[in-house]
């Protein structure tokens, strides 16, 4: 199994390795916890990424893909309103009595119609342009920290492979700084039981005994490869790798003018957001891109022009060299795909990283004469969620306790049962530790 660090390219490795959790900031005896759901008032619908605070406050969470939701609550904001926000729909205050949770919010969704927004003579590319100019003003021009949860989650045919989790704190160079972020472990563990890696797994194996039989002919000492440990000491991704990839920071094709021939833009429309208005502009590849190709949208701010969310759902096109090679070896597969999302959140008069979800998946098929084709559909899931932010008195995180990319960061702290007994969050159903 390769690692990530093996890959020239995040983006790439991102599509052969997904459940989506949340998490509250922190673990006390003086924290309360509020839980709920968050859906369609009209509908019924679960709203998944709704992001949930606490007002007048940077702490938070999102919903998950249910629309559920757990919030931890700290003794001074005990008496505090939550706030309930999502794309399209009027903010919620919850007063959070916890003889009332689990709560069931109801959003209703707010039409605009085109006489309540001021229509500018642009096209959808002006949007972006001016945005992308305006990060010096919306964004932190400041170096700030932040806490939150990351996870990552590998399947196979909709059973866990490898699931593994983090709390992690972070320090973030303001936005135009070319230095990397930087991630220290709070706490991390890798779930056990996981299911056993099915494709191929009998080609695979009968291949092993017979370069083991080769190797004892020869007097040979051969080291015998556990399929199974292999993956689970495999990374899949690291903390760093998805808070790197902020689309702002590191100027996606889609933002930056020196690419824009690679896309067409279009206005989509208009919503709301954080009770402000927002056009959304939409984005589609008319053409590959370091085998890629992109179509989403992406939602500013008309009122300061500044992004409040990204969609990109990524087509990663396999190089036509590889294909004859895949084929000798009778194995076939989709062209990988990858769904993001980026979302940012206003803390005073920035904005900031708020969550990023990453989920992707591709098919894979064994081609046999006279037996049953072997077909395993894997998928990645992997996401960090912002619980704190602190935007004042922020140092680097000293080089001996960052995390250390060249290793699965699940192995680099002592699990600590206590630690993951408090800590309230949700995982997948089909993960058991």
């Amino acid at each position: 199994m390769n690692s990530i660090e093996s890959m020239t390219s995040t983006k790439l490795f991102l599509f052969c390795a997904f459940a989506f959790y949340f998490a509250s900031p922190t673990v006390d005896a003086q924290i309360k916890t509020v839980s709920g759901i968050v859906q369609d008032a009209e509908s019924g619908a679960p709203l998944p990424f709704a992001t949930v605070g606490i007002e007048n406050s940077s702490i938070g969470t999102t919903t998950n893909t249910d629309g559920k939701f757990i919030l931890s609550i700290p003794k001074e904001y005990d008496s505090a309103k939550i706030i309930i926000s999502y794309m399209g729909y009027e903010s919620y205050r919850l007063n959070p009595d916890k003889k009332q949770a689990p709560f069931v919010i109801e959003l209703s969704p707010i039409s605009i119609t085109l006489e309540e927004v001021e229509v500018r003579p642009w096209e959808a590319w002006d949007y972006v342009k001016r945005a992308m100019q305006k990060v010096p003003d919306n964004y932190p021009n400041t170096a700030y920290g932040t806490e939150g949860y990351f996870s990552t989650l590998l399947t196979e045919d909709d059973a866990y492979l490898k699931f593994s989790e983090a709390v992690v704190k972070t320090y973030q160079p303001a936005y135009g700084d070319t230095a990397q972020s930087q991630t220290k472990l709070i706490q991390a563990r890798k779930f056990k039981n996981p299911a056993s890696f099915d494709f191929m797994r009998e080609r695979i194996e009968k291949r092993m005994a017979k370069e083991e039989r080769k190797a004892k002919k020869k007097g040979e000492e051969y080291e015998s490869t556990d399929i199974d440990e292999e993956i689970a000491g495999s990374s899949l991704g690291t903390p760093d790798d998805v808070i790197n990839a902020d689309p702002i920071r590191d100027t996606a094709e889609y933002l930056d003018e020196d690419l824009r021939h690679y896309f067409d833009y279009t206005v989509e429309g208009y919503t709301f957001m954080y009770n402000q208005k927002v056009v959304i502009i939409g984005f589609e590849s008319n053409k590959k891109h370091e085998q890629q190709k992109h179509k989403g949208k992406i939602y500013i701010s008309m009122e300061n022009d500044a992004i409040l969310a990204i969609e990109d759902h990524i087509r990663i096109l396999i190089p036509d060299i590889v294909r004859p090679v895949a084929f000798l070896f009778a194995i076939g597969f989709t062209d990988p795909e990858i769904h993001l999302i980026t979302h940012y959140k206003p803390v005073g008069n920035k904005w900031y990283l708020n969550y990023y979800d990453l989920q992707g998946g591709m098919l894979l098929k064994h081609k046999k004469m006279f037996k049953k084709n072997d077909k395993s559909h894997f998928k990645i899931h992997m996401s960090y969620i912002v619980s704190a932010i602190q935007t004042e008195g922020v140092q680097p995180i000293p080089e001996d306790e960052r995390l250390d990319r060249s290793k699965d960061f699940a192995d680099q702290v002592e699990e600590d049962p206590v630690f993951w007994s408090q800590y309230k969050v949700s995982r997948p159903e089909n993960v058991t530790q």
